[in-house]
Formats: structure tokens, C-alpha cells, sequence
């Protein structure tokens, strides 16, 4: 089978795509398996890499794919949708999104593939774009009842608000939450520059 190993991405998560994506193409047996590493750029390029895998994690993969990209345009062009070049579905026969964060985990990324009528592992559009907005998975998890933390929302406005706006802001949600709460995590809908902090203690 070939797999196509989707990596990177638009996220702040970028760095960590990569670092799984060498993980798991380490041990996906290519002698039963074509491995096809697909990279997606910070600026949302997706170039087609058949260099080592160690370049993954050091960002060096985007300037040697570029290279083979410019040199061999036939050989290394790829599309997902429309025309121009070699489509991923013609490339692989399975995709491992191997990425993480906006535009990655949050549904889009399986909707054009699922577009596209390429198969992927993980899950689909509905149970991403679901788990990744916080505050519709809770609502989700009340409807069903399934049992969930006590939470407060506040907008990005209300944080910035004051000078020790991250320290004012996390201690003021502990105390309107119940004593025996030791973890707050603030995760932003859009997570373009995420932000989380967990508090583990009360001071």
C-alpha cells in the first residue's frame, strides 16, 4: 500500500507535526508499505519529500523538496484538488495526517480530503472540527451526558485587559471554581498563536 505521511502544517504546532511524523516513519514497515511524505510549509505549501527522514525535524526537508521541486517539476508537483500536477490521490493510496492545530485537526484538512475522495486515518470532518472548538464539545459532552469540569469562557479582549493579565486572569478562574480543581488550561477556538497554561497547584 502507499501511504502518503502528511506532516507540518499552518499551525503553531508545526515543530511537533514533524517530530510525530518521524515517529510514526520509523515505524511503518517500507518493506510492506510505500512511504510518501507530503510536508506542508508554515505559509500552507504542500511539497512532495523523498529526502531522509531526520530532515524532517530540523526544517532543512522544505529546502531540499524546493530543490527537487524546481529541478524536476514532472517528477515532484503535486495537487490536491484541480489540475497542474500529479494529485495525491494518484500518489498515495492512504493518508496519515500526521499534523496537529488549526487547519490540521480542526476538520478542514479532512474535508478536502474527503473532497478530494482520498482515504485518511483518524477522525472525520464532524468529530475534528467537534473536539477542537472547546466550547461546542462541551455542549456536546452536556447534551449526552457525559460528565464535564466546570469552565469559564472569556474573550481574548479580557485577557489582555491588565499588565499580569495571565496570572490575574488564571487565579480569578480558580477561585470561581470549586477547591479541589488543580489543572486550568486555557485553549483558545483558533490556536494561530496558542496559548496554554496549566496551574497545577493553588498558590
Amino acid at each position: 500500500m502507499k501511504l502518503c505521511l502528511l506532516f507540518g502544517g499552518r499551525s503553531a504546532e508545526h515543530e511537533i507535526s514533524c517530530l510525530s511524523a518521524l515517529s510514526v516513519a520509523r515505524a511503518i514497515d517500507q518493506e510492506q508499505h510505500e512511504l510518501i511524505p507530503v510536508g506542508i510549509t508554515r505559509s500552507g505549501e504542500w511539497l512532495l519529500y523523498d529526502g531522509p527522514l531526520e530532515k524532517i525535524t530540523d526544517g532543512t526537508w522544505e529546502d531540499y523538496a524546493r530543490k527537487q521541486l524546481a529541478e524536476h517539476p514532472d517528477q515532484y508537483q503535486v495537487t490536491i484538488l484541480g489540475t497542474g500536477g500529479r494529485s495525491l490521490g494518484e500518489l498515495a493510496d492512504f493518508v496519515l495526517p500526521i499534523v496537529h492545530g488549526t487547519y490540521c485537526e480542526d476538520g478542514k484538512l479532512q474535508g478536502l480530503l474527503e473532497m478530494a475522495g482520498i482515504p485518511y486515518g483518524g477522525c472525520g470532518v464532524t468529530a475534528s472540527a467537534t473536539a477542537m472548538d472547546k466550547i461546542i464539545a462541551e455542549a456536546t459532552s452536556l447534551r449526552t451526558e457525559i460528565k464535564v469540569l466546570d469552565d469559564e469562557l472569556s474573550s481574548f479582549t479580557e485577557l489582555i485587559s491588565s499588565k499580569d493579565s495571565e496570572l490575574a486572569e488564571a487565579t480569578a478562574l480558580l477561585d470561581k471554581m470549586s477547591a479541589d480543581i488543580h489543572l486550568l488550561q486555557a485553549k483558545p477556538k483558533e490556536d494561530i498563536y496558542a496559548v496554554e497554561r496549566q496551574v497545577r497547584e493553588r498558590p
